[in-house]
C-alpha cells in the first residue's frame, strides 16, 4: 500500500442501527439466527442458506431471512424487504447474524447487524473476515457452520464484547484525515507554475475549507468528550 491508498469501513445510521433495546441472549432458549439481502443474486449466499434450510438443527435454532430470495425455504422464515427502521428492530430481536455472500468487499448488511450488537458468522471471503474480526467467526465450507455456531453460542458474551466497528463520525474523520494527508504531501503539486488571479482565489478557498473542517473536528471532539 502506498501513501495514497487506505481502507475505510462503512458505518450505518447510528440513530437506527445501535444496541439500544437489543434482545437479551438466553442460551437455553432457541437461538435466533438472521440473514438479510436486498439482492436475490445467488452469490449473496443462497446456496449456503439452502444448505442451512435442509441441515440446520431447527430444534436448537430458528432462522429468519429478510429480503429477496430466489427460492422458498422449508424451515427458514422468509420476510419481505423492510425499511431501515423496521430492519434495525428485526435485527435486534435476533442473536446471531449470518452472511454467506461471495466477493463482498464491505457488506452493509453485515455492518448494520454488528452495530446492532449481533455477533456474526460469515463466509471467509471478501471483507467479511476483517469486518467480523473478533466479534464472531468465519467458515469456509457449509459443513463448518454447526461447529462455528456452537463456538459463538457457548462464548456469546465474549464475542459481543469484542465487537469493535467505527461509528459514522469516526468514519468521517478517517476520510478527512486521509484527504488532508494527501493534500499536505502533494501541496506543491497543486500550486500552478504561473498562477492567475483565479488560481489564487481557488487555492485560498481550498485552504479555508481545510481549516474550517479542521476546526469543526477539533470543536466536535472537545464538546463530545
Amino acid at each position: 500500500m502506498n501513501n495514497f491508498e487506505t481502507t475505510i469501513l462503512n458505518a450505518p445510521n447510528p440513530e437506527l442501527f445501535n444496541k439500544n433495546d437489543k434482545k437479551s441472549f438466553v442460551k437455553h432458549q432457541k437461538i435466533k439466527l438472521i440473514a438479510t439481502s436486498w439482492s436475490s443474486n445467488m452469490k449473496k449466499g443462497f446456496e449456503v442458506y439452502r444448505w442451512m434450510d435442509e441441515n440446520l438443527d431447527f430444534t436448537k435454532y430458528e432462522m429468519t431471512f429478510v429480503g429477496n430470495s430466489p427460492f422458498k425455504f422449508k424451515n427458514i422464515i422468509l420476510k419481505e424487504p423492510m425499511d431501515s427502521e423496521s430492519l434495525a428492530s428485526e435485527l435486534k430481536n435476533h442473536d446471531i447474524f449470518i452472511t454467506a455472500s461471495q466477493s463482498d468487499p464491505c457488506s452493509n448488511s453485515l455492518i448494520e447487524a454488528i452495530h446492532c450488537g449481533l455477533p456474526a458468522l460469515g463466509l471467509d471471503d471478501g471483507g467479511h473476515t476483517e469486518i467480523i474480526s473478533r466479534g464472531g467467526e468465519v467458515f469456509r465450507a457449509s459443513s463448518e457452520i454447526a461447529q462455528k455456531l456452537d463456538l459463538i453460542v457457548n462464548n456469546y458474551v465474549e464475542y459481543q464484547k469484542n465487537i469493535n466497528l467505527p461509528i459514522i463520525d469516526e468514519v468521517g474523520e478517517l476520510y478527512f484525515g486521509f484527504l488532508k494527508k494527501i493534500y499536505d504531501e502533494k501541496e506543491d503539486d497543486y500550486k500552478p507554475k504561473n498562477p492567475t488571479f483565479f488560481d489564487y482565489i481557488q487555492i485560498k478557498i481550498y485552504l479555508v475549507s481545510w481549516k474550517l473542517l479542521e476546526r469543526y473536528y477539533l470543536l466536535k471532539s472537545f464538546f463530545t468528550r
